[in-house]
């Protein structure tokens, strides 16, 4: 069983300073150890290594570090409901998500069955915290988790209109489509057995992808550099909305609707989705 040491203390890091949802942040760990709920916030993604931009929402892990039996629920679900998942629109009105969740048993028997490992290399935690997960899959059970997180997306790319756009074309739906797509490489590379985040396999692409794909993934890339500035008022309407779970049904979709982006729909229709068609037939037959 491999074992693997990720989270890390960043007070030290002056990086933290550039961060504008630090103190609701702050606020929900000082609720966390006011009602002794046991619980770590982990910090990963781009936030996590400090290469966000306006394009970046908020990937966070929750570690519920008492057994099931001995937490609060009821405030643990007020925490996770009337703060964590408020956090998460704060950091990104456009956020698609929310946050990972794993036990104290999940962490001495590690199945990366909604979050590879790798993709806590870089994060961080306000709290001196070193998690040591038990990694328990073997390399043929990754392999196969991986193959079918590739097909499943690849799935959902040949059809966007269907699988993304059947509400819409608008910020919040062009988002979940991109941040699909951006996940092809790792995914691939994860499917041959190797074990890195995602931020990796991208830069290694260009290396391993055909053409058509490597200039939609450059496509894809251009548009989320140009992605706009988070709207404030997109933020307040969907925090007086999402409650248990992020999206919160269609009426919290419906509210996404109206906040669109005349330049980025143009591009994302007349450049990149005809780079995607001809890329995702030129590596669906990948990884069967």
């Amino acid at each position: 069983m491999k074992n693997y040491i990720f989270a890390k203390n960043i007070y030290d890091l002056d990086e933290l300073v550039e961060i504008d949802w630090l103190p609701e942040f702050e606020e929900i760990m000082d609720y966390n150890i006011k009602n002794k709920l046991g619980l770590d916030l982990v910090v990963h993604g781009s936030y996590g290594d400090f290469t966000y931009n306006n394009f970046s929402d908020l990937e966070l892990t929750v570690i519920f570090n008492k057994p099931y039996n001995k937490i609060d629920k009821k405030s643990a679900i007020n925490i996770i409901n009337r703060k964590i998942h408020k956090l998460c629109i704060t950091v990104d009105p456009l956020q698609h998500h929310g946050p990972f969740f794993i036990t104290s048993k999940d962490i001495l028997c590690y199945k990366p069955k909604s979050l590879p490992l790798e993709a806590y290399q870089s994060c961080w935690s306000l709290r001196d915290v070193n998690i040591k997960f038990h990694l328990k899959n073997t390399d043929s059970e990754f392999e196969e988790i991986s193959k079918w997180r590739y097909r499943k997306t690849i799935d959902a790319l040949r059809e966007p209109k269907k699988s993304f756009f059947k509400h819409g074309k608008n910020l919040y739906s062009i988002k979940r489509m991109l941040s699909n797509f951006f996940m092809i490489p790792v995914y691939s590379a994860n499917a041959n057995g190797m074990r890195i985040e995602k931020r990796e396999a991208i830069e290694q692409a260009a290396n391993i992808f055909p053409d058509y794909f490597i200039m939609a993934l450059k496509c894809g890339t251009d548009i989320r550099s140009s992605w706009p500035k988070k709207n404030n008022l997109l933020s307040y309407i969907r925090k007086k909305i999402v409650r248990d779970r992020i999206p919160q049904g269609n009426f919290d979709l419906v509210s996404t609707k109206f906040f669109r982006e005349k330049i980025i729909e143009h591009k994302i229709e007349e450049d990149f989705l005809p780079l995607l068609n001809k890329a995702v037939k030129e590596i669906e037959w990948r990884h069967q």
